[in-house]
């Protein structure tokens, strides 16, 4: 669905509940059960080439953070985070409320 136009810019939190139980599935299960790999490899290839900018020795570091920009803003993959919670424990609920307003505060 993430790979619609419409949605190309959304970001996506996806509330890992009932984290108590003992049956309940990990971020890694739930992650390969909603097929999110996709995503993430764009979003691993962005901040690969985020981190190589910053390993790189420049003696102008301006110019190396305006090259991190650019080089940010060049692809802008879907972002998705899953926060593992357990609502009636009230655990990860804040936490994936504030990076999703994180998030929407970048756009």
């Amino acid at each position: 669905m993430l790979q619609e136009d419409e949605l190309k810019d959304a970001v996506l939190l996806v509330f890992a509940n009932k984290q108590d139980l003992p049956n309940a599935l990990s971020v890694s299960e739930l992650t390969d059960k909603l097929g999110l790999h996709a995503l993430r490899s764009r979003t691993v290839s962005n901040l690969s080439r985020k981190r190589s900018l910053h390993q790189k020795k420049e003696k102008n570091k301006k110019q190396a953070r305006l090259e991190l920009f650019s080089q940010s803003h060049i692809i802008s993959p879907p972002q998705w985070h899953i926060e593992s919670t357990c609502a009636t424990q009230g655990t990860g609920l804040y936490e994936g409320l504030d990076w999703l307003s994180q998030e929407l505060s970048k756009n």
